[in-house]
């Protein structure tokens, strides 16, 4: 009686601790969604968005770059390297052009 008891208190405690993370070293999955290809003159980016849905996001990347307008309640942020600029809410990064 008492064994089966400690199992399940066992199982109990086991299942609220959640898995283990990830092995150090081994880099974050990148939960981004990829929205699309957009040109620009002669390069071409790929829209991604991540807390927004890709249509959103497609949008105001065109947008942004046709009129230099981003979305309302939204900060643009200029990067070097593949991603020129991106747009957060909050903290939160929501969308991004990458160069291809």
């Amino acid at each position: 009686m008492w064994g089966l008891v400690i199992v399940i208190l066992l199982t109990f405690a086991l299942a609220s601790v959640g898995p283990a993370g990830a092995a150090p070293g081994v880099p974050a999955p990148d939960n981004s969604k990829h929205c699309g290809i957009i040109a620009k003159g002669q390069r071409e980016y790929r829209v991604k968005a991540r807390a927004v849905k890709c249509r959103f996001a497609r949008r105001w990347v065109k947008r942004y770059f046709r009129r230099g307008q981003v979305a309302p309640g939204f900060t643009r942020t200029e990067t070097s390297g593949d991603t020129p600029w991106y747009c957060t809410k909050g903290d939160r990064k929501a969308y991004w052009p990458e160069r291809l």
